[in-house]
């Protein structure tokens, strides 16, 4: 008998094994971009723009392998998918460009995307009517709201 992929494997497995740069479909470039307006980055519009650097550094982080050659081939897939100019294969400027991007950015997109997510989420998956964010899988990534860490320590929950 099989078991059923739990549903955060069927996540990363779209998002790692998909042609392209996946999380252009659930992080949309209107919602980076004004992010990037938020905190006062500028930047030119070139093959490694920020959007671009953000999707494939999602893509890159959940890959088995995470290595920048692998994060350039889906960059290079996605532009080839849309007739756009493609890079070479050389590392190097995506690297240079991801190192540019401000913690800041991530920061301000985890909030945006978890406060995303609390709109849709069904109020009876709550607990104790508060939203927690916790996935563990290989890796663990870990969202809880101010107002719950202040209310945990108090001893309020």
């Amino acid at each position: 008998m099989k078991k059923d992929k739990h549903p955060v494997e069927i996540l990363i497995h779209k998002f790692t094994k998909t042609f392209g740069l996946p999380f252009q479909e659930v992080l949309p470039s209107s919602i980076i971009e004004q992010v990037l307006i938020d905190i006062g980055l500028k930047y030119k519009n070139r093959i490694y723009n920020p959007i671009v650097i953000v999707w494939s550094f999602l893509s890159q982080v959940l890959d088995a392998d995470h290595s920048c050659k692998n994060a350039v081939s889906k960059i290079i897939a996605h532009l080839a998918e849309k007739d756009l100019k493609t890079p070479s294969q050389n590392t190097s400027a995506y690297c240079q460009a991801r190192k540019n991007l401000p913690e800041l950015l991530f920061k301000k997109l985890l909030d945006i995307s978890s406060k995303n997510l609390e709109n849709i989420v069904d109020k009876k998956h709550l607990w104790r009517q508060m939203f927690l964010f916790f996935i563990k899988y290989p890796f663990t990534i870990s969202y809880l709201r101010r107002d719950i860490i202040r209310s945990y320590k108090r001893g309020t929950l």
